[in-house]
């Protein structure tokens, strides 16, 4: 049981690293801030699994993002 405990503790110190690296690969990308902070939200909450919530999220993250892009 314990082997077992140490070994979901080791993956999810990997996922966390993963997805900081992820996190700022999007804001090196010049992403909305807003979008980037939905995700995380999304991780926090043990939600980033799904297609759905991902669309949701960045539905919500790019909200409002076009009026400030320049043209």
């Amino acid at each position: 049981m314990m082997e077992l405990q140490i070994i979901v503790m080791m993956l999810m110190g990997i996922q966390e690293e993963i997805f900081e690296n992820f996190f700022r690969k999007l804001k090196d990308a010049e992403l909305p801030e807003n979008l980037i902070n939905e995700l995380r939200m999304l991780l926090e909450r043990g939600e980033i699994g799904t297609e759905e919530k991902i669309l949701e999220a960045v539905r919500r993250g790019t909200k409002g993002a076009n009026k400030h892009q320049k043209h």
